[in-house]
């Protein structure tokens, strides 16, 4: 899964060898975001920018709104 990639390069032993990473993470709506935990723990880092985004606009949501390829 990608989850176990980026915790791979995030490992302290592998970190130095890969550069700055992004995850654009889309979803059909908020309710089949995974991993949330873990994604709001990478967005804390300076090393890793997440980009969580949901097809259509929904009340309350407060990320990206479009489809992702």
């Amino acid at each position: 899964t990608l989850r176990s990639l980026v915790l791979y390069v995030l490992d302290d032993k592998h970190r130095k060898d890969y550069g700055d990473i992004t995850v654009i993470y889309g979803n059909r709506d908020s309710g089949e975001v995974l991993y949330r935990d873990v994604l709001e723990e990478w967005e804390k880092r300076d090393d890793i920018k997440v980009v969580l985004t949901i097809d259509r606009e929904e009340e309350g949501w407060t990320r990206k709104v479009g489809f992702v390829a």
